[in-house]
């Protein structure tokens, strides 16, 4: 019933529903013998084709928590989202610091729509905010910090404005998120627009229903008629007669729970999450290159896990929350990456191959420059020593042929172009290395 109450003028979209209640109740927050804190509070990401109602779903949520703030990446800045510093006139001209939606939704739920709009300079301010959930302030000759203890929700678009196959495309080459913001994200839902005969006929009749019960603007603004959003009844039903509890009553029910259930895990869900995070992390190998899950990940299904507790008003954590907060994660993560989820691919956006590809032709680079007298690596030399390393039926020929795509590298190596040039690698090594001994097959 309570994931039912969820948005129920929206169609379907039951899990992603259920994640968001999960997502209102949260975990409980935790301060450690040496002074570190875990937080409780679960960040969900929906990133979706234009008119799957992400934006209808934010400004819901925002409304049913009982601290909800709801802003657009459009329009926010950094000090928006944060703090910014103000001159009072009231005070002699003093300056004084501004509450952004971060702040404001302290204890509560943040909504960020256009997630993917906002400069990336403003973006880099969520960091601080999510993981230690403050923000340090240094304005004007105010030194302080804020907390921003508030679970963030944000919505955003892929770059080319539909979502292709992942399949085809990495969900990381579709995004314009930077990786280390997308890892800190509990939940990550890719929502697509798909034509589907069956659905669409449903999602139709259900947005039709919906806009014939409801009621005229109008005659509410004239007194004629009543808002249903001020409603006090404990129940109503949904369009398609199922329950669903009344928004205050959800309202009241979750800061009940978030205030009187702090749950610990039982010996048995504890050993089921360490089993899942074991047998995962086996997946990945033992190589460093692909690593299917992280500590940070399992940290976000305990999260989960003790927000089904609270849902249940249990100051436990059961098996079955347990297996709710696996059933949630195994779900999203094969939506995002299929089979062959990567957490590594997730956190630096780059396909495991390309990793692996990258570095050795930089220990190529740097093996060649140390042997040399000049500390220089001749370009000519690093693709004969590259093409001796790719298997035979891989090689390209020669580098005569090598042309064109570039790649972006680190090192602080040089290269000889056969043009007699020298150029560094840490803007680019180019044209030959790439394109010719390092293509993929």
């Amino acid at each position: 019933m309570l994931t039912r109450s969820i948005a129920p003028s929206i169609y379907g979209m039951a899990q992603v529903k259920q994640s968001l209640m999960l997502q209102l109740f949260g975990g409980v927050s935790r301060k450690n013998d040496d002074g570190t804190r875990s937080r409780g509070d679960i960040h969900i990401l929906l990133m979706g084709d234009p008119g799957v109602a992400k934006s209808q779903l934010l400004s819901y949520m925002a409304q049913l928590s009982p601290r909800g703030r709801f802003t657009s990446g459009m329009s926010a800045s950094a000090a928006g989202l944060t703090a910014a510093a103000v001159q009072d006139a009231n005070a002699d001209g003093r300056w004084t610091l501004e509450a952004g939606a971060l702040v404001l939704a302290d204890l509560g739920l943040a909504a960020i729509d256009e997630f993917d709009k906002m400069n990336d300079s403003d973006r880099s301010s969520m960091h601080e905010a999510m993981e230690q959930q403050r923000i340090s302030i240094a304005k004007a000759g105010i030194n302080a910090s804020l907390q921003t203890r508030c679970a963030v929700l944000a919505a955003a678009n892929p770059k080319a404005g539909r979502f292709q196959p992942i399949s085809d495309v990495p969900f990381t080459a579709q995004i314009n998120l930077a990786p280390p913001l997308i890892s800190r994200f509990d939940v990550i839902w890719v929502m697509t627009d798909v034509p589907k005969t069956e659905l669409d006929t449903a999602i139709a009749a259900h947005i039709l229903s919906t806009r014939a019960s409801g009621t005229s603007e109008t005659l509410i603004a004239e007194g004629t008629a009543l808002d249903p959003s001020r409603g006090v009844s404990q129940a109503t039903s949904n369009n398609d007669g199922e329950e669903i509890l009344d928004t205050n009553l959800v309202k009241k029910y979750v800061a009940y729970a978030k205030r009187n259930i702090q749950p610990e895990p039982t010996k048995e869900a504890s050993e089921m999450l360490v089993a899942y995070y074991v047998e995962t992390r086996q997946q990945g190998g033992s190589g460093s290159d692909s690593i299917a899950i992280t500590a940070r990940a399992i940290e976000g299904i305990s999260r989960l896990a003790e927000a089904s507790a609270r849902i249940r008003l249990s100051d436990t954590v059961e098996v079955e929350d347990a297996e709710r907060a696996l059933r949630l994660t195994k779900l999203w993560r094969m939506e995002l990456m299929g089979d062959d989820f990567d957490e590594t691919t997730l956190q630096t956006g780059k396909k495991t191959t390309a990793r692996s590809k990258e570095r050795t032709i930089l220990d190529t680079v740097r093996d060649l420059a140390s042997s040399s007298d000049q500390g220089i690596a001749d370009l000519n030399e690093v693709l004969n020593d590259l093409d001796r390393k790719r298997p035979l039926a891989l090689r390209c020929g020669g580098p005569h042929r090598a042309h064109g795509h570039r790649r972006q590298t680190a090192s602080s190596s040089r290269l000889r172009h056969p043009d007699g040039g020298l150029r560094s690698t840490v803007a680019l090594i180019s044209d030959l290395c790439v394109a010719c001994a390092w293509r993929s097959p």
